[in-house]
């Protein structure tokens, strides 16, 4: 008889089932919670333009910001944020741009890991 396992156990307790995509580490959650505080309290700090812009990048460098505005623009279109939407397509020249920059974050965010792990296999003495 053959028993297949279709769970698999963590050491924190939880259970994941087989083939299903484990949730983010929380340490990677509470680097982007941090990342995202760190550019709040410098934008307080700054005149208005400056501070969208560091506004602005934080969402481009942070992917859980970068997904969870492409995703609102793409649902909510241009009034997805009031006037903040306004000043992010402005600086993005149009949807367009915004959706080219925020792909373009989603597809590094994607592919770095995986680039960064294939050379660390290549040196690694295996």
């Amino acid at each position: 008889m053959v028993v297949e396992e279709t769970v698999s156990a963590h050491p924190e307790g939880r259970v994941t089932p087989i083939g299903a995509v484990p949730p983010p580490s929380s340490d990677l959650v509470e680097l982007a919670e941090l990342a995202s505080r760190a550019a709040l309290g410098l934008a307080s700090l700054l005149p208005s333009k400056a501070a969208s812009r560091v506004l602005i990048g934080a969402v481009l460098v942070n992917p859980i910001d970068a997904f969870r505005t492409g995703a609102l623009l793409a649902i909510q279109g241009t009034t997805a944020f009031g006037a903040a939407s306004l000043a992010f397509l402005r600086f993005t020249n149009g949807p367009l741009g915004a959706a080219v920059l925020l792909a373009a974050s989603a597809a590094l965010w994607l592919a770095l890991p995986a680039v960064l792990a294939a050379r660390r296999l290549e040196r690694a003495d295996l």
